[in-house]
């Protein structure tokens, strides 16, 4: 359940990424990405026990991603690090900027699943 979980919100973190990669047109700029997320809490109930990632706590976790140009950045991380989930919904300004993304947010499952994530279920 929790790699179903985690595979979901890596795709949904992708669909947000794949934004700028799309249509030329106005539509694409029209994205709310914290209503998206609001939605998405509201629905399958994630509460409020997630902490906004900015300043420090987004070059911790993903270092470089505060850095990139973008319309839009949301991240969120568990106030408790026994939560195994992470969001990050993000706008960018190109598709250069968008491709640096993904491979910041590849690097961050790459080094829990190599070992720096402290619990089993982060790994998995």
């Amino acid at each position: 359940m929790k790699k179903l979980f985690a595979l979901a919100a890596v795709a949904l973190t992708l669909c947000g990424l794949l934004t700028a990669c799309g249509s030329k047109t106005e539509t694409a700029n029209d994205v709310d990405l914290t209503g998206f997320y609001n939605a998405l809490a509201e629905k399958y109930g994630w509460g409020d026990d997630m902490m906004d990632l900015d300043g420090e706590m987004l070059e911790m976790y993903y270092p470089g991603l505060g850095d990139i140009a973008v319309k839009q950045l949301l991240a969120k991380a568990p106030v408790m690090s026994y939560a195994v989930s992470e969001y990050v919904f993000l706008q960018a300004d190109s598709e250069q900027d968008a491709a640096q993304a993904v491979k910041i947010l590849q690097t961050r499952i790459d080094s829990q699943a190599d070992g720096d994530a402290f619990y089993p279920e982060t790994i998995d």
